[in-house]
């Protein structure tokens, strides 16, 4: 993916940017960043031994690009 198209830029790659501008030596320029994220689905049991599902957005990294 290039840093001319595909996925805008993520929050992570613009706050790094902008630190590195501030303050060069502090942060480093972002150079790979999730660029598209799938949902997991998580079985466990809960405190009371019951089994519960749950599902989170955007917890797999499916594809990276550079920012």
């Amino acid at each position: 993916m290039s840093e001319t198209g595909g996925a805008p830029a993520l929050n992570h790659a613009v706050l790094r940017a902008l630190m590195h501008a501030a303050a060069p030596g502090a942060a480093g320029l972002p150079c790979c960043v999730p660029a598209r994220l799938s949902p997991i689905s998580v079985l466990f049991f809960d405190n009371s031994d019951n089994v519960v599902l749950r599902h989170y957005e955007d917890m797999v990294v499916d594809e990276c690009g550079c920012r």
